[in-house]
């Protein structure tokens, strides 16, 4: 999964999203998606369809409202509009720079999902809970809260990330990310049963090429959330290419 975050111009977003799909197409057993700014949606779109692809494309965020006088927001519905399938919910810089609670995060998958929209629930701790010895405790309250009106299994991916490892260089260790995977996995098994091992667990914070091959030894995990290794096709398709 590729977040482009707040990167790009027209024609840029319109060849990376060209490339990659061109690129991407080489692999039959992966699954990209691509989760462009909100402005680029519709370019993004249109670039996919003319590169036949093998790559869907998701939204940033979205509004836990369904519709009505609510400024600057975007809805579940407007993003299916767009021809989108995924959306991510609860990035770390969503719930640091524009103050998202879990308790938002839970009415957004809500609505999202009503919508047909797979919700990719991003969950990680800061370095200062990391040091304290937190890492499992957060997360996992974390994922409870955010899932607490969540019925539908189908219809979630999670993504941890832990947030001292984001756009920093640092990458947590295998020691680290096991542990933390093990207790998402079961957190899922004890909300949805059998049907919790069906969630596509990701990991995100860093990755490159030349990580992934270890990131992907730890059972759980069944992809990456790419950053900034994601503005370059190449160097994007290349994670998939060494793992």
């Amino acid at each position: 999964m590729a977040n482009w975050k707040m990167n790009g111009d027209r024609s840029f977003w319109y060849n990376l999203a060209e490339q990659t799909a061109l690129q991407a197409k080489e692999f039959k057993d992966c699954k990209f998606v691509m989760f462009p700014p909100f402005v680029a949606l519709a370019d993004v779109e249109n670039a996919l369809f003319e590169a036949e692809k093998n790559v869907e494309l998701g939204a940033q965020d979205v509004s836990n409202y369904e519709h009505g006088a609510f400024t600057s927001q975007v809805s579940a519905e407007m993003l299916t509009g767009l021809g989108c399938s995924y959306v991510l919910v609860g990035h770390s810089e969503c719930r640091e720079y524009l103050g998202q609670p879990d308790e938002l995060l839970a009415e957004k998958i809500e609505v999202a999902q009503a919508k047909g929209l797979k919700t990719v629930l991003c969950i990680g701790e800061t370095l200062e809970e990391y040091e304290a010895g937190q890492s499992v405790q957060i997360v996992v309250e974390q994922l409870e809260k955010c899932l607490a009106n969540c019925e539908n299994s189908d219809l979630l991916a999670v993504a941890y990330e832990p947030v001292w490892a984001i756009g920093t260089g640092k990458v947590a260790t295998i020691d680290d990310i096991k542990p933390i995977f093990a207790e998402i996995k079961q957190s899922l098994l004890d909300k949805f049963g059998s049907k919790g091992d069906n969630v596509a667990l990701l990991y995100g914070g860093s990755v490159k090429a030349d990580n992934a091959n270890e990131i992907f030894s730890v059972d759980e995990i069944n992809g990456v959330l790419v950053g900034g290794a994601s503005l370059d096709a190449t160097s994007f398709v290349d994670i998939a290419r060494n793992a």
